[in-house]
């Protein structure tokens, strides 16, 4: 089989490609894959929660898609005083 070898400068797309994997660096990241690196399979979505730290298992991974952080749960209710605010905290 044949190898592919390829360079595009300022900024752009240099790596090489061969029968048993594909390296490479895309534009001024350093982004490398190969047919060994690990997929991830955790969650995209993520609610935040209150108070608690979290943190997606995916570095060195390899990721199939943008990850989505929602918007913080905000709640307003009012009362005799005023309102109460509730965030990142549901009522």
């Amino acid at each position: 089989m044949s190898k592919i070898i390829g360079e595009l400068n300022a900024a752009g797309i240099c790596g090489s490609m061969n029968t048993a994997n594909m390296t490479g660096t895309i534009g001024n990241g350093i982004v490398k894959y190969d047919s060994s690196t690990e997929l991830y399979t955790g969650e995209y979505n993520v609610v935040p929660r209150a108070a608690e730290e979290q943190k997606l298992p995916c570095a060195g991974k390899k990721m199939e898609k943008d990850v989505t952080v929602q918007k913080v749960p905000y709640y307003e209710t009012s009362n005799d005083t005023g309102i109460t605010v509730y965030i990142a905290s549901e009522v």
